[in-house]
C-alpha cells in the first residue's frame, strides 16, 4: 500500500507537466502586445504598431487569425487592431501568434470588452 502511494505522487506530477507543456510550447506564456497596425512591410514581414518603438517580425511559422478564422499575413491591414505574442527582445520580435480584429466596434481578442462583445452579437 505504501508503495503505490509513492508512485502516485510522481505519477500526478507527470500528468500535470503532460497538460502544460503543449499550452507552453504554443505561446500561451509568450510575452505579448496589442495595439493598431501603424505600418506594415510585406516584402520583410514586419508589423509596427502605433505607440511602440519596436518591430513585429512574422514568419512562415507565424500562426494568423483574423476575427477567429485562420488568416495569411495578406490579410492583416493598417488600422487592424492585432494582439501578437512574440519571442526574442531589443528592435525586432518574432511573432508567434497574430490576432488580427477588425471592425470599428471590435474589441481585442482576450480583453475584457471580448466576452461581452461576442454574446451581443459582434
Amino acid at each position: 500500500m505504501r508503495r503505490r502511494r509513492w508512485l502516485t505522487v510522481p505519477g500526478l506530477g507527470m500528468a500535470g507537466l503532460l497538460v502544460a507543456l503543449p499550452a507552453y510550447a504554443n505561446g500561451a506564456n509568450a510575452p505579448a502586445r496589442a495595439g493598431a497596425v501603424k505600418k506594415l512591410d510585406r516584402a520583410r514581414g514586419e508589423i509596427k504598431l502605433a505607440g511602440s518603438g519596436g518591430t513585429l517580425k512574422v514568419t512562415e511559422d507565424t500562426q494568423i487569425l483574423k476575427d477567429g478564422q485562420r488568416g495569411t499575413f495578406s490579410d492583416v491591414r493598417e488600422g487592424d487592431e492585432v494582439r501578437a505574442s512574440y519571442s526574442g527582445s531589443g528592435d525586432t520580435e518574432a511573432v508567434k501568434k497574430l490576432e488580427v480584429t477588425t471592425g470599428p466596434d471590435a474589441p481585442l481578442p482576450g480583453s475584457v470588452t471580448d466576452q461581452a462583445w461576442y454574446l451581443q452579437g459582434g
